[in-house]
């Protein structure tokens, strides 16, 4: 991430999908995918602390969403909400005209 966004800079809206390690571990074995099958929950439990720590110092416009609780795949108003809040965040950008 370091080398490629001294390169291009940080994104306009950073979307964070928060989610807790039994969510992940239950939506990788829900997706079933062959490349997926022998990732353990360590890693999982690794990664996830990684993300907490890049959002925690992470100092541009950012989305945060509770992956625990909102469920956007399966509720539109879920999806609506997710959607309206990066629409008002463009908005509210600098460089934005309409």
């Amino acid at each position: 991430y370091n080398s490629v966004s001294k390169l291009v800079g940080n994104p306009d809206i950073l979307i964070y999908i928060d989610s807790s390690v039994d969510n992940l571990m239950n939506q990788i074995h829900k997706r079933n995918r062959d490349c997926e099958n022998g990732i353990s929950r360590e890693y999982i439990e690794k990664l996830n602390e990684k993300y907490i720590n890049f959002c925690k110092n992470y100092t541009g416009n950012m989305i945060k969403i509770n992956g625990d609780t909102c469920k956007f795949e399966q509720n539109e108003n879920d999806l609506m909400e997710i959607v309206w809040s990066v629409v008002r965040n463009i908005r509210n950008l600098k460089h934005y005209e309409n």
